[in-house]
């Protein structure tokens, strides 16, 4: 495990140190600190400068609370269904189950359209928070109540890694 951890540390460093496209639209984190839910590529392709980058990402994932699940969402209909429970997670401890769908963070509706007040509930998503999902499993709505945890280390690695493999996809096109 340990080699796993020093191996994806020294692959991020390498590609922090290779020189990326400055200028366009910047690297937010965003994407990556929206925890379990970013599972594909930066589709945008971040043109900020690489080590910026890293050094946004590492700030903004520090602190950030995480839940342990990974979504599939319906470009259509926008439905957030749960793909995996990571073994140990808050989620797991809450009860939460592959399959179950999203429809409320902390009372909001997840299909509610009002997106102010969804932003403002993630961005309160801290590390030791309490967290309140509704959701809808073989036809039932099931309450579960989850205190976020800290990121752990090679979940936090993979997020940059996936990102930073943007950067890598830029330079490499950009020759």
């Amino acid at each position: 495990m340990k080699n796993k951890l020093w191996i994806a540390l020294i692959v991020l460093l390498v590609l922090a140190a290779v020189p990326a496209l400055a200028g366009g639209r910047g690297c937010s984190g965003k994407k990556a600190a929206e925890g379990a839910a970013h599972t594909a590529s930066n589709s945008h392709g971040c043109t900020a400068d690489t080590q910026f980058c890293l050094n946004q990402m590492a700030t903004k994932l520090k602190n950030k609370g995480w839940v342990g699940i990974e979504l599939d969402v319906d470009e259509t209909s926008g439905a957030m269904t749960v793909t995996r429970v990571e073994n140990g997670s808050p989620a797991a401890a809450a009860g939460m189950h592959e399959g179950d769908v999203l429809v409320a963070l902390n009372g909001i509706r997840l299909d509610s359209g009002d997106k102010e007040k969804l932003h403002a509930a993630k961005s309160q998503m801290k590390v030791g928070s309490s967290v309140h999902y509704t959701v809808e499993r073989d036809g039932y709505t099931k309450n579960l109540d989850l205190t976020l945890a800290a990121i752990p280390d090679d979940v936090m690695a993979e997020w940059v890694g996936r990102h930073m493999l943007d950067h890598a996809t830029i330079e490499v096109a950009s020759n």
